[in-house]
């Protein structure tokens, strides 16, 4: 996939993450491996890091997460996810 999106010219990807914990990303999304989305989101980041490609990171609040939303935010944090965060970035309000 990566290989294919280096090939386009313009591209934005919104990668969603409802958990942070590997069990209950598992339950949630089952069956989700935290480590391999981790690992994504690095390989992501080599490839989509250039003036017209672009991705980012967005929690997906649901009743199963909302009362850790502290920790989500902080391993957004702790995973410099930031940057890249929508709430945060304008650039992802208009195409």
């Amino acid at each position: 996939m990566l290989d294919y999106w280096k090939e386009i010219n313009k591209l934005k990807v919104l990668v969603s993450l409802d958990e942070i914990e590997y069990n209950r990303l598992y339950y949630v999304r089952n069956p989700s491996n935290l480590n391999d989305v981790t690992e994504n989101i690095k390989n992501i980041n080599t490839v989509l890091n250039t003036h017209d490609k672009h991705w980012v990171a967005t929690p997906v609040w649901s009743v199963l997460n909302m009362h850790r939303i502290k920790n989500i935010m902080e391993y957004f944090h702790k995973n410099n996810l930031f940057p890249y965060a929508y709430y945060i970035n304008d650039y992802w309000e208009n195409d």
